[in-house]
């Protein structure tokens, strides 16, 4: 009895199960990190205070949880009162007007009546007419609205949902599109054969000038301004036009290719002949492979070494790079190394491009150390001025100046064709996509491009293994995506609900004159099945992201299917458990009841 009571407190609470050092030191750390944050003025922000405060709360509330040992549903009723007020705080000072006001970034203040109207006003007012309702097309452009899409059902290239699917990141990727993350993209960097892959019919610009006409793929024609219209007075007139342009290149949902190529020889090649390739043969995954080895279809050979292959209508064109003053160049490992002073400091490439091509400014391994977590270099495109090249070479300049001199000559503002931003996320950025490969389009141009500037937007150590200018033509294009549209899926059907447009099966008839990989424009997902005429058909990864199936010769009635996987095995398990659970709880309280009955019947000593 003695030494039962010398291990007890007067509050019941034992120290041999519960060490003194078990609870000083979690108070200690706790303490520690409030100092801290006291140190670095986080205690200026109420938010913090609050959350501060109630940590605390909590973790006291667990030090005396022995305290409440046979009242445990006191316990369990304050932790549950930090949980709620846990919950309340953090909306409160997120979303209070006076607070966060969080909710403001998604909407624009506007009458109740106009609200519909407002929606309906983006840049699907330009081309949601010109198609029959449940066709299947993709849109892209400039200036895109996040996610405009839904309330029409209509595809893009643009999405923000922090579930999308991984393929599409995955291909992004793959082909060296800069976009902000894995899950936040707008479109394929206004590529002519990555729109024509994706199935982009339409292209549409939000403010109509030279300038941004510049970003407008090859091939895309001009179909004017569109939009939705209003009555003034007796007259009709166009709200906020969209100028709209039209794609003949894009591929359709279901088209078919001839020859194959294995996603490994893909990874050999460089970013910017990754995606001509895919032109000519459907990359396939390792398991599709396996399936084509067995068929008559054709391995595209030609692929095999990068660099070698003179099927690809692209050349890699050799550059000059000059720095501004406040960069420090140096080599590490391999790598070149710019020691960056300050924010607008700048590399500039200087080169003899090609007339009517697309051209690339192609960024190998990028890494960055600096204070911040994502960073956003610009890009710009020149053209060339030969005459003040001409005299420069003639009167035999040295090589550092002359290509100085010709930096200085086609930089200029009236000489500027077009800049876009490319995104780097360090890996302790909330938005980290592992990207550090990039080949950013700097557009079709008639014209031979001449200049290509890179301008840091933050001081720091910017790592990169190597640049390369490639200029790309449309021959590819031209003579590849006729091929792929000769046999096609006709008489598509999105079988789309009427209320939220999404799908769960789609059909469709193709008729083949041998062995092909038909090759469906949708992102690969376990979920879907394939049957070809009634009978189950085994799909596969083509092109990175989309699916592909085996298809033999003839007419043949297509259909897919999409169930979200382990949607019944998860609901049996469920019911499983409900049953289960009901069942426990009949037997608890019938042994409970004769427990009672036991106690009555026993009587006392």
């Amino acid at each position: 009895m003695q030494g039962a009571l010398e291990k007890k407190h007067s509050f019941g609470v034992s120290l041999t199960k519960r060490p003194l050092v078990g609870k000083i030191l979690p108070a200690m750390i706790f303490v520690l990190y409030l100092a801290a944050c006291f140190f670095t003025g986080q205690f200026q922000n109420p938010a913090f205070v609050f959350s501060a405060f109630l940590a605390l709360l909590t973790f006291v509330v667990f030090q005396l949880s022995p305290v409440f040992s046979r009242r445990s549903s006191v316990a369990a009723a304050l932790l549950l009162l930090c949980t709620v007020v846990s919950i309340l705080g953090n909306s409160y000072f997120a979303n209070a007007p006076a607070k966060g006001n969080f909710p403001s970034e998604f909407m624009e203040r506007v009458p109740a009546g106009h609200f519909e109207e407002v929606l309906k006003d983006t840049e699907l007012s330009a081309f949601r007419d010109l198609e029959g309702e449940g066709a299947f097309y993709r849109y892209s452009g400039r200036n895109l609205l996040w996610n405009a899409a839904i309330l029409d059902g209509i595809s893009s290239t643009q999405s923000m949902f922090s579930l999308s699917d991984a393929e599409v990141g995955n291909y992004l990727q793959s082909v060296g599109i800069p976009e902000q993350a894995a899950y936040a993209y707008f479109g394929v960097d206004d590529r002519m054969i990555a729109s024509a892959l994706a199935g982009v019919k339409y292209f549409t610009l939000a403010y109509d000038n030279d300038f941004e006409k510049q970003y407008v793929p090859y091939g895309f024609e001009d179909m004017g301004l569109r939009g939705s219209t209003t009555r003034q007075g007796q007259e009709t007139a166009m709200k906020n036009p969209y100028h709209l342009y039209a794609n003949p290149y894009a591929l359709p949902f279901g088209y078919t290719y001839g020859s194959w190529i294995p996603e490994q020889t893909f990874r050999k090649l460089s970013l910017t002949m990754r995606q001509e390739a895919m032109l000519y043969g459907a990359v396939v995954d390792p398991d599709g492979q396996k399936i084509l080895q067995k068929s008559g279809i054709r391995e595209q050979a030609a692929l095999e070494t990068a660099g070698e292959n003179v099927s690809l209508h692209q050349k890699e064109i050799p550059f000059q790079m000059t720095t501004s003053e406040g960069i420090q160049v140096e080599k590490e490992n391999g790598q070149q190394v710019f020691r960056v002073q300050q924010a607008g400091e700048s590399l500039t490439f200087t080169f003899d491009g090609l007339a009517q091509t697309e051209t690339y400014l192609v960024v190998n391994a990028l890494s960055v150390d600096g204070v911040g977590k994502t960073f956003w270099p610009t890009i710009t495109s020149y053209g060339m001025i030969p005459a003040a090249e001409k005299d420069a070479k003639e009167e035999g300049r040295a090589s550092d100046a002359a290509a100085k001199e010709t930096a200085a000559s086609r930089v200029t503002d009236a000489n500027k064709k077009l800049d876009k931003q490319l995104v780097y996320i360090q890996p302790r950025g909330q938005n980290f996509s592992d990207w550090h490969n990039f080949a950013v389009n700097m557009g079709y141009d008639e014209a031979p491009r001449g200049a290509i500037t890179f301008t840091f937007d933050q001081a720091g150590t910017w790592r990169v293994k190597d640049f390369a200018v490639v200029c790309m033509t449309p021959q590819s294009l031209r003579e590849q995506v006729p091929r792929l549209l000769q046999t096609q899926l006709t008489q598509v059907d999105l079988h789309k609900n009427p209320i939220s447009f999404a799908t769960g099966k789609i059909t469709g008839e193709i008729t083949s004159s041998g062995e092909q990989i038909l090759t469906f424009n949708l992102p690969y997902a376990e979920g879907w099945k394939l049957k070809i005429d009634g009978k189950k058909t085994d799909l596969f990864h083509v092109n990175v992201m989309f699916m592909g199936a085996l298809l033999q010769e003839g007419t043949h009635q297509i259909e897919l299917t999409y169930m979200t996987p382990g949607l019944y095995p998860g609901m049996l398990i469920s019911i499983f458990a409900l049953v289960l659970m009901i069942l426990c709880r009949c037997l608890r309280m019938r042994t409970g009841e004769k427990d009672q009955r036991c106690a009555k019947n026993s009587g006392t000593f």
